[in-house]
């Protein structure tokens, strides 16, 4: 599997090897044609590289654009979302991929110092993040869980944009041409890693987790994994009748047409939440499930990974007025097909199809329809009207395919207009709330957005009491103005509901923010346990493991999300690796971890510099009074436009490794008054509980922050945070 793949025609072969060359020197590894062994199948190898890839550079040339292959590819790229074009040579590029912009790089020798090349590198880099981690996300869901794309901390990250470039002519050139594809280095903030993983908008972004495709071993976590570290249960083990633990695949889409992709996502969706309603039934989440989609991996291990003992697999076609559903039930464990029917009706008669569908799947899998089964089938649908069910389920296949920053506005619409042609969907007010609150957790609206957020979240609740994607919002939504102990019982209503990301931002939002890692420890093992193909899972529970300080344990989980298609440069990759190096006494090797992937408006600031005066006075002591001040004057001159108040939270840790208690303050401080303009504490202040922050928990000065962030009436409910004892009014720590 390969990061990036690269196309272009074969008469451009010495300018694409530039670029493969150029990619090596920035810590790439390069995969070449020639790499083919005897024997292989070319266009096979060829095509699995290309669909694999997290990114598809193409080298538009006067040649290539009248390419069948590179359009070919190109137009793959498009329809996966992973087209990052770039222009070699002045020429017209095909009509559809006008549309897409185009890093203009005519002029580039192969001088990888060019700076035009390193801003497109790290484009790429941004873009590949983004396609890894915000692109994944599912609509469909409450925003509760990771930022999942761009702040656990981390200066400015925006989606790929690379300057648009509008060309002209063309000459003939059909050749075929090789594929060159990349492993990307990271995308890493600044200062020492901070915050981790905070779970900004996780469960939003898992609950479809479209994650890359990976190979079979890499989808083996259970294999892969010592019992010590990973504990994976079969179904026998866990389920006393495997038959009734069910796990839904995501339904595959046979009509030919991408657009549709919704309908089958819709209809596994829909099983899930009313099989998981019935009561003796077992069915993992849509994170669990979908996380498998794309990937070669053997039923027996699904099963494994899940704990069930049936499967059930489906396919969707349409046409015209028509749709035709195809189900199997499996036996995991024999392989042997179990029940399987097709149905084939209007499309008016969706729901009446679903309900069909469900009752015939519970027949089969507990022998007879309950009475408890037929009254959780009996409830009604999201909603009756059909033209607001099919908005709804473009607005969830949009969000995924396209990603939250590009698609927002258009999503939103989406869940608006089927919200006018039926008041009373309760499910599209939930999502709606959920999106709303995903982009203020991952910056890309203002705060002022979670009030509509609560409204449309509170109207969930009032039509449809059970909604725990309601729940989930204003758990957020709670927890971001610290009203911690509400955003708790939000959390305690929804948690009945089969969720594996609703969980995981308890842990994140709540159990972090307010110290308590041990507890976020517990819960986070036991969903990464009930979601082992899910890498955001296997990356949030490394991040935790990094804030407590257990260094070989976050490795070890960072290695599983590498495994399963986490792009190396996803938060808190570099962290990690960075609090690793430092702890172990590698100071220049932690510098470098922050160094790699820095963001343009950082590098051209001085970062470089700043990050390497920082590291050089860690380790001697006489060079910190300048390291501070030059510390202090790079966040002045960085300003809110590059590094806004949770960014700023990064730099915190740096100034008390430095010892420069005062400025850490000052600047905590600063970042909950820029906070409280808009009446919250902010997100993700599991800073505050790295190892390296114990001089600031013991500063007296901190009971003041701790005020500020409201926590003690949280911990006078639930109990000290770890390594602490309350006394009184006042919060002492070890």
């Amino acid at each position: 599997m390969h990061d990036i793949f690269l196309s272009y025609n074969r008469e451009d072969q010495a300018t694409a090897r530039k670029f493969a060359e150029g990619f090596e020197h920035a810590g790439f590894s390069v995969w070449w044609d020639v790499t083919l062994k005897s024997g292989e199948a070319y266009d096979r190898v060829t095509e699995q590289a290309l669909r694999s890839a997290k990114a598809v550079v193409v080298l538009w040339s006067q040649r290539s654009v009248n390419s069948d292959w590179v359009r070919a590819e190109a137009t793959i790229a498009l329809r996966n979302k992973t087209f990052a074009p770039v222009m070699i040579e002045v020429c017209e590029r095909p009509l559809m991929f006008e549309l897409t912009q185009t890093a203009d790089l005519c002029h580039w020798t192969g001088d990888v110092a060019d700076k035009v090349w390193q801003n497109y590198v790290m484009d790429v880099r941004r873009f590949m993040t983004q396609s890894a981690v915000v692109g994944s996300s599912a609509a469909g869901g409450s925003a509760v869980g990771s930022d999942a794309a761009n702040h656990a901390g981390s200066p400015i990250a925006a989606p790929y944009t690379p300057q648009a470039t509008q060309h002209s002519t063309t000459s003939p050139a059909n050749k075929p041409h090789t594929a060159v594809a990349a492993k990307r280095t990271p995308l890493i903030p600044i200062a020492i890693a901070a915050t981790l993983l905070v779970g900004v908008g996780i469960w939003y972004v898992t609950r479809d987790s479209s994650t890359p495709a990976a190979s079979t071993a890499a989808t083996q976590v259970a294999q892969a994994t010592s019992p010590a570290t990973a504990p994976t249960q079969s179904a026998e083990a866990t389920v006393s009748n495997p038959k009734t633990a069910v796990a839904v695949m995501a339904f595959s889409n046979l009509t030919g047409d991408a657009s549709k992709d919704y309908l089958g996502d819709g209809m596994s969706e829909e099983l899930i939440n009313v099989l998981g309603k019935v009561p003796g039934l077992k069915v993992p989440s849509r994170t669990s499930t979908f996380a498998y989609r794309g990937r070669n991996t053997d039923l027996k291990q699904i099963a494994k990974d899940l704990s069930v003992g049936t499967v059930l697999e489906g396919s969707v076609r349409s046409a015209g007025s028509t749709i035709r559903i195809t189900a199997t039930l499996i036996d995991a464990q024999t392989d042997r097909q179990l029940w399987s029917e097709t149905y084939d009706r209007e499309f008016t008669d969706l729901f009446k199809l679903q309900d069909e569908l469900a009752r015939a799947i519970v027949q089969e899998l507990q022998g007879q329809l309950t009475p408890a089964a037929q009254q959780t089938l009996a409830q009604a649908q999201p909603t009756q009207n059909l033209e607001a069910y099919s908005l709804f389920l473009q607005a969830n296949q949009m969000a995924q395919n396209v990603g939250l920053f590009d698609a927002a506005d258009q999503v939103l619409d989406l869940y608006d207009q089927a919200i006018a042609l039926d008041t009373g969907f309760a499910m599209a007010y939930a999502y709606k709330a959920g999106l709303q609150t995903t982009l203020t957790l991952v910056g890309a609206a203002p705060p002022s957005v979670l009030g509509p957020a609560e409204v449309d979240a509170q109207q969930a609740l009032a039509l449809d009491p059970s909604l725990a994607e309601a729940e989930a919002a204003l758990g957020i939504i709670d927890a971001y103005k610290g009203n911690w102990l509400a955003a708790e019982q939000h959390y305690a209503k929804g948690g009945t509901a089969t969720r594996t990301g609703f969980d995981a931002a308890y842990a994140s939002l709540l159990l972090q923010s307010g110290g308590y890692l041990a507890k976020a420890d517990k819960s986070l093992q036991q969903i990464y346990r009930s979601a082992p193909a899910v890498p955001l899972l296997a990356m949030q529970y490394a991040g935790n493991h990094s804030l407590m300080g257990n260094d070989a344990d976050a490795q070890r989980y960072v290695s599983l999300a590498l495994d399963l298609g986490m792009a190396p440069a996803a938060i808190p990759i570099p962290q990690i690796q960075a609090n690793a190096a430092y702890r172990s006494g590698n100071i220049t090797q932690a510098a470098e971890y922050l160094i790699v992937g820095m963001l343009p408006p950082v590098r051209d600031a001085g970062g470089e510099a700043i990050v390497r005066q920082v590291y050089a006075a860690l380790a001697a002591p006489d060079k910190k009074p300048a390291a501070i001040q030059a510390l202090q004057d790079f966040i002045e001159q960085l300003g809110s436009a590059n590094l806004d108040p949770s960014a700023r939270k990064d730099f915190i840790a740096s100034f008390t490794l430095l010892g420069a208690l005062d400025e850490a303050f000052a600047l905590t401080n600063a970042v909950l008054d820029d906070y409280a303009q808009s009446g919250t504490v902010g997100y993700a202040w599991g800073v505050l509980w790295l190892p390296e922050m114990k001089p600031f928990r013991q500063d007296p000065r901190f009971q003041d922050i701790a005020k500020r962030l409201k926590l003690f009436d949280y911990w006078q409910q639930f109990g000290a945070p770890d390594g602490c004892t309350l006394q009184g009014e006042q919060v002492v720590c070890q």
